[in-house]
């Protein structure tokens, strides 16, 4: 019979004590939703396409821009149909309307990261940067994300 009791008297203290523990959230549900609508408006992501047409198939050029106040992210990536492509992603910082980011990319089995300035405009954006060869200098237009 002891021992029952110091079972109960110990189960019932840790009930009470994860009681204790639990956080909760008084707020109505629509605050409490809005709340992290908030913190997700800060971010901001904008995607860029070009597509080019080549016989049956299609080259593609894309970058990714995902902002978060002055901090950047996003991918910049070169499918061609029937080459070699490069895929890579940057991180940067936002000035204005410039992102000054180091880019990361991989392309014909080779890994590099090079410093490129992408700027953006109401229905365009514009890459600079790296080895002419590279041919990162481009321009590619406003796309649905």
């Amino acid at each position: 019979m002891r021992n029952a009791l110091v079972i109960l008297s110990i189960v019932t203290l840790l009930v009470l004590w994860q009681a204790g523990c639990t956080v909760i959230d008084s707020r109505p549900a629509e605050q409490r939703s809005s709340a992290a609508v908030k913190a997700d408006a800060s971010v901001r992501k904008h995607c860029f396409r070009n597509e080019y047409p080549f016989g049956d198939a299609m080259d593609v050029e894309e970058l990714i821009v995902v902002i978060d106040g002055h901090r950047v992210t996003g991918e910049y990536n070169w499918v061609p149909a029937y080459k070699d492509r490069r895929l890579g992603r940057f991180t940067g910082t936002l000035h204005g309307n410039t992102i000054n980011a180091d880019y990361a990319y991989q392309q014909e089995g080779q890994s590099a990261t090079t410093a490129i300035s992408i700027t953006l405009e109401e229905q365009q954006a514009t890459v600079k940067g790296g080895p002419r060869e590279l041919g990162l200098d481009r321009s590619l237009r406003r796309a649905a994300c």
